[in-house]
């Protein structure tokens, strides 16, 4: 499986864009991305961060649920009627859970800003029950992420939440892995795909 396309190829792209950006648009840029005395970058993300960046919801499961409850439920409602619709038709409904840059660099971020530590919660996790509930395949990244963002940075443009190239290859390496290891059966058929 590859992912091409032309704005993520090449991370320095976003570099570029953002330089091209500023000498184009002058202070009004500045304005949009913040002040960069506001930002710091941080070397295992390799991603500007804004210095009064709010890891407040972070603190635990709890108030990171309280934050993105109602958005949890919007998305499972809306997984489980996509999920009859489909099944209705004899398609199977993968769900991938795909995390924010916070999410991932939440302990690296919290040390530089030297706000004690993050915490693991994550949408993905979240969501894992409510997906398990419905019997809908489900594969968060999350940890996955987590687990690779030093070796394999950087996963995320520098200014923008959008996955680098790198980011991309291995979205599109584990989601293929989880359907080779998880062939569902074909609904009319009887046999694997």
């Amino acid at each position: 499986v590859s992912l091409r396309c032309w704005y993520y190829h090449s991370y320095a792209f976003s570099t570029v864009w953002n330089i091209y950006s500023q000498w184009v648009q002058g202070d009004k840029y500045l304005k949009q991305v913040h002040d960069l005395s506001m930002m710091v970058f941080d070397q295992v993300s390799r991603r500007y961060v804004q210095r009064e960046l709010d890891i407040s919801e972070f603190a635990s499961d709890e108030a990171f649920r309280k934050k993105y409850d109602a958005g949890i439920e919007t998305t499972v409602g809306t997984a489980s009627v996509l999920n009859d619709y489909l099944a209705a038709r004899g398609i199977r409904l993968l769900v991938v859970y795909i995390p924010s840059p916070a999410e991932v660099y939440i302990d690296d971020w919290a040390k530089l800003l030297d706000r004690g530590t993050g915490s693991d919660a994550s949408i993905g996790k979240l969501m894992s029950p409510y997906m398990t509930g419905l019997k809908i395949p489900y594969l968060d990244l999350t940890n996955r992420f987590r687990g690779i963002r030093i070796t394999e940075a950087p996963l995320y443009l520098m200014f923008d939440p959008h996955f680098s190239s790198t980011g991309h290859r291995f979205t599109a390496r584990w989601i293929a892995d989880f359907l080779r290891e998880n062939k569902p059966l074909d609904a009319e058929h009887g046999t694997e795909t």
